[in-house]
């Protein structure tokens, strides 16, 4: 049996979008997967894109709860978000 070469994967949601005005529009391509959504950033980020996705949610009629990320994509973090959606019981449909 031959060597085998490693395999890299890549997990990632059934819709990517990026542009310009993206943000802008993030309640549009939010409102039909979920009605609570989790919006998870960083304080830098946040302060660039807040102003936007707040008014991007409240025109399409969703709530905007925010989770700081705490900066480093950890085994630790990922296990803090997990219960952080857990107990906002945030909603989501594929």
């Amino acid at each position: 049996m031959p060597a085998r070469s490693p395999i890299r994967t890549v997990i990632s949601p059934g819709r990517y979008v990026q542009g310009p005005g993206a943000i802008a529009r993030l309640g549009e391509f939010l409102a039909p997967i979920g009605s609570t959504p989790l919006i998870v950033a960083d304080d830098a980020v946040w302060g660039f894109v807040g102003h936007d996705v707040i008014s991007s949610l409240k025109a399409v009629g969703l709530p905007v709860t925010r989770e700081t990320f705490r900066g480093v994509p950890s085994a630790k973090e990922i296990d803090r978000l997990v219960e952080v959606i857990k107990s906002a019981r945030t909603s989501w449909s594929p």
